[in-house]
């Protein structure tokens, strides 16, 4: 069997690593939504007082509002969208957060238990990818710079929990920290994962809470700002809506979904068939989980949080949606239904590793120990190749699209300009909330194109469909 194990694990880093790299090639195709027009326009004209203010009154999520400001002094340099870049580089964040810990976490173990390590790496970046809509938190700036580093913090702190916190306090207290200040969820996995360690401490290797005050103190902060802030305004619906501001109400209405969720891709939408494919994924995701904590090696007391883990971050996803009805009385947006899909996955793989530990595997079945989550891969990845080659077959429109809309934009012989829509693929979406149409500015211009309109210095804006 001593052959066997480098041939089968080198095969599943090698399909973990192809589902990656079809999704990145892909990258050419992040787009620009509204927000980032406005916000960059503002932040053009009135500097580091609007971010503050943003922070302070609407966005409270330092580390993400730090990143989005570093990004908009970038594009307003360059004169160009830079959406690509600025995506790419948070997926290479990611990815150091899914396989830095697997290689350094596992120097003193054996090849074998390192190649499983980097593995399960590949595996959770794939997974983070597979089985849902992915558009809002991959591949639009404004939304991957608060959801990737959250599911990077997510990650990070889920290699510091298998591997045993004792160990890791300080690599632990800044998961935590960066999930802190990246957005909302990441501020309920905070609380929720501090709580259920707290209350775990006298099972596992907590030993000491110290290492979880930064974390928690920035996301009560943070937590505090959002609820004098944010939370007081109503976006969507009117104060009469069954939902909106009625805490008992929207945590009701959450849980049906919620259960949902764990067994589809989110989508609030009955399909057997793919109900059939999620809960077939998930179980392989826990039997891959088990049989990887069998073979991986180190010490039988590591790990014991990653129990609580795995609820905090179920916790957390819940918490997305009973505080989407809370504030907008309505289930939002693609961004929230894959930040729960991806929680969902590390939880599924948390109790599988948590379980391998408690009951260790026999040792022929370390052998093979990725099989379960190549072929859960597989079975996910599979029907979405001609997806994939259906959004290839968009990048060239796409990005005519977009160099016209930004050569109309920059031209300074005219106070009009050309928007064109970027064309939708079929994973890749969203047309940044723009319809077909000719706008003058004015007071009842709508935000969205009254910010395309600020952006490039234009008074009217004319909103064109993609050529065919």
């Amino acid at each position: 069997m001593g052959r066997v194990w480098p041939i089968a694990t080198t095969a599943a880093c090698v399909v973990f690593a192809t589902i990656i790299l079809a999704h990145a090639g892909l990258l050419s195709l992040s787009r620009w939504q509204a927000d980032e027009y406005l916000d960059f326009a503002f932040q053009r004209q009135f500097g580091w007082h609007y971010v503050v203010g943003r922070y302070w009154t609407w966005s409270a999520r330092l580390w993400s509002e730090m990143l989005l400001a570093l990004y908009g002094a970038a594009v307003n340099a360059a004169h160009r969208p830079l959406a690509a870049r600025c995506d790419a580089l948070l997926w290479a964040g990611l990815a150091v957060a899914c396989l830095g810990p697997a290689w350094f976490g596992s120097r003193a173990q054996a090849a074998a238990a390192r190649a499983r390590r980097l593995a399960l790496g590949l595996a959770l970046f794939a997974f983070f990818l597979l089985g849902h809509g992915i558009t809002e938190v991959f591949y639009w700036p404004a939304g991957a710079i608060a959801y990737i580093p959250t599911l990077a913090a997510a990650t990070w702190l889920f290699w510091c929990v298998a591997d045993g916190v004792a160990g890791r306090r300080v690599s632990a207290a800044c998961a935590l920290g960066l999930a802190a200040g990246s957005s909302e969820v990441g501020i309920f996995l905070v609380i929720g994962f501090s709580a259920l360690a707290l209350a775990w401490r006298k099972r596992a290797e907590v030993l000491s809470a110290p290492w979880l005050l930064p974390g928690v103190a920035l996301a009560c902060l943070d937590f505090w700002i959002v609820l004098h802030g944010r939370v007081g305004k109503i976006e969507i619906l009117g104060p009469d809506s069954a939902y909106v501001h009625h805490a008992a109400a929207s945590l009701g209405a959450a849980l049906p979904g919620f259960l949902l969720d764990i067994v589809s891709s989110g989508r609030d939408v009955i399909v057997p068939g793919e109900i059939a494919t999620h809960v077939a994924a998930d179980l392989l995701l826990l039997l891959g989980g088990w049989c990887l904590a069998g073979s991986g090696g180190g010490a039988p007391d590591r790990g014991l949080l990653l129990l609580p883990l795995a609820l905090a971050l179920l916790v957390a996803a819940f918490a997305t949606r009973a505080a989407a009805l809370y504030q907008f009385g309505t289930i939002c947006c693609e961004r929230h239904e894959t930040m729960r899909q991806c929680f969902i996955v590390l939880a599924l793989l948390a109790i599988g590793l948590w379980a391998g530990k408690r009951w260790p595997p026999h040792h022929v079945l370390g052998t093979f120990a990725p099989a379960p989550l190549v072929v859960a891969s597989l079975v996910l990845g599979v029907p979405r190749v001609p997806d994939l080659a259906a959004d290839y077959r968009v990048v060239p429109r796409a990005l005519a699209a977009r160099a016209r809309t930004w050569q109309s934009g920059l031209g300074a012989d005219s106070d009009a300009m050309t928007l064109v829509i970027d064309p939708n693929g079929v994973l890749i979406q969203g047309g940044g909330g723009f319809s077909p149409g000719v706008y003058r500015l004015g007071k009842d211009t709508l935000w969205y194109n009254r910010g395309v309109m600020a952006f490039f210095g234009k008074k009217v804006l004319t909103v064109v469909l993609p050529p065919a």
